[in-house]
């Protein structure tokens, strides 16, 4: 047909078991050994402007203004991020983004701030330039779906 959703692959530990006179089972994780792969989508960005969905879920975004000052981006609205994840994809769902400032002009932060509706920020949404060997040029974002079309996206590192 027309095409449609990819499948999604859930795994869903199981709760521990109890014993009788015993100790009860502890609950099951989910444990993936060797090497995990992901596909990354580099997406670059320069100036003040709109993070898409795409370099989201894409995963790295370089920042680099090009001599143009500090710069803002901004994350698109919950309802765009919610419409562009699986329906399968619910509360307490999450994926991460990484953002790396290349810029070595000590004027070129990045401030990363929240889509006009549906989103919240937490933690410290400024993106360092990468201008010595003591800026923390680069940070890991975690958006988790917290509600219907609604995202908190917290700064893991």
């Amino acid at each position: 047909g027309n095409g449609g959703e990819g499948g999604t692959i859930a795994f869903t530990p199981g709760a521990g078991g109890t014993s009788s006179g015993g100790t009860a089972g502890v609950a099951g994780t989910v444990r993936l050994a060797g090497q995990v792969t992901r596909k990354v989508t580099v997406t670059a960005m320069t100036t003040t402007a709109a993070i898409t969905v795409a370099a989201l879920r894409g995963g790295m975004i370089t920042a680099n203004q090009g001599a143009a000052g500090a710069a803002t981006y901004t994350t698109p609205t919950g309802a765009e991020i919610a419409a562009a994840m699986p329906a399968d994809f619910t509360t307490g769902d999450s994926f991460d983004f990484s953002i790396t400032n290349i810029s070595t002009n000590a004027a070129e932060d990045v401030t990363v701030a929240a889509g006009a509706s549906g989103v919240t920020m937490k933690g410290n949404v400024t993106v360092a330039s990468n201008d010595g060997v003591t800026s923390i040029a680069a940070a890991t974002f975690r958006v988790v779906c917290s509600g219907a079309a609604t995202y908190d996206i917290y700064r893991v590192s």
